[in-house]
């Protein structure tokens, strides 16, 4: 297992390409004179594991982990700066409040995509969001282009959170939705579904919380890519501060390279916590 987990960190280290480049050392000015802090307030997702959830959701005190907390940790020491993360409401609810103004950064959002109107995006993307295909292990082969998923029958999550180019290239696709990941194994193994699309890391989550990492194969091939964003709010009162210090910090490669590594060991570690999980009954049909 330790060699499948060791072969995943590679896969995953090829497909986040990382551009090599000398660290960029910048101080702001308050940072300097060691003035008080100023108050952040940031969101991202809240039940899209790794990138943004609530462990326990169920628990209104949970922990809320965030797949970019350790860069804006790193953003916020550097700046003199004070986070405080809102993830106790529904995540339409977070944007609108993002859009007013209550809300200052948001983490992890897609270009062109109509729910976020009204947030400036932090160029350049930091991090990448893939879209690829899971299924059973002795059909994984019967797909070697794109056109080969039109004749076939496909599934997706209702969890999955897609960009508007993404969303609008399953309608050339024979794709049921389905309420959650157990729902969209279950008729995968069943056989009422040739092939489930997922965005690779949400998916690697899936099956391992769900114990089916080891039944299931993931193709090779990127269908999509969506990049991810880093966005501000335009009504935001810190807006002019923020824009072009998190610009500044986004182009740095070293951040993006340890973002990058930073959700490699997330997703390692979440595989390996759910080893022993047992799969669902419909898995061993």
């Amino acid at each position: 297992m330790k060699k499948i987990l060791k072969a995943f960190s590679c896969l995953l280290l090829i497909m986040l390409t990382t551009a090599n480049a000398q660290a960029v050392v910048y101080m702001d000015d308050d940072a300097k004179r060691g003035e008080g802090k100023k108050l952040i307030t940031l969101t991202g997702f809240v039940d899209y594991a790794p990138l943004g959830y609530m462990q326990d959701p169920n628990y209104i005190y949970s922990p809320y982990e965030n797949i970019f907390e350790p860069l804006m940790s790193d953003f916020a020491q550097l700046y003199n700066l004070e986070l405080n993360y809102i993830y106790k409401k529904d995540y339409n609810a977070l944007i609108r409040e993002v859009r007013s103004g209550k809300i200052d950064i948001i983490l992890g959002i897609y270009h062109q995509t109509k729910i976020y109107n009204g947030i400036d995006y932090v160029f350049p993307s930091i991090l990448n969001n893939p879209v690829t295909v899971v299924m059973l292990p002795h059909r994984i082969d019967e797909i070697n282009t794109v056109e080969d998923l039109k004749k076939l029958k496909g599934g997706i999550s209702d969890k999955e959170r897609l960009s508007d180019y993404v969303a609008s290239e399953l309608d050339y696709f024979q794709v049921e939705r389905f309420p959650d990941y157990d729902r969209l194994f279950e008729k995968l193994f069943k056989g009422e579904i040739d092939y489930a699309f997922v965005s690779q890391y949400s998916g690697l989550i899936a099956v391992s919380r769900l114990g089916l990492r080891n039944k299931v194969s993931f193709a090779k091939q990127m269908i999509w890519n969506m990049p991810l964003f880093i966005g501000v709010g335009k009504m935001s009162p810190n807006r002019k501060y923020l824009l072009p210090r998190l610009v500044k910090f986004c182009e740095d490669a070293n951040n993006k390279q340890k973002l990058e590594q930073h959700l490699i060991k997330t997703i390692n570690d979440i595989e390996t916590k759910y080893l022993g999980a047992v799969p669902p009954n419909y898995a061993e049909e």
